[in-house]
């Protein structure tokens, strides 16, 4: 995984669903969770990360955000 997050550029913390109900029912404190930890916690329970994680020409794209999804679509197009 943390190869992943490194080849995207992206950090850990960065695809944590810190909204997901697995996470508030961890009842962490995410500000005292270092890369090491939130890459165990994903490991253990795959729903904490964002989904969907889309690529798109090497950008990646975290949890559904139409308007990023729609703009580099369109971006791919010209």
């Amino acid at each position: 995984m943390r190869a992943l997050f490194q080849s995207l550029g992206i950090t850990p913390r960065a695809a944590l669903s810190t909204k997901s109900p697995a996470f508030r029912a961890l009842k962490l404190a995410l500000e005292k969770l270092s890369d090491e930890k939130i890459i165990a916690l994903m490991a253990k329970e795959p729903r904490l990360i964002r989904r969907p994680l889309i690529v798109l020409d090497g950008k990646p794209i975290l949890g559904f955000d139409k308007g990023a999804l729609e703009s580099e679509m369109e971006r791919l197009k010209k």
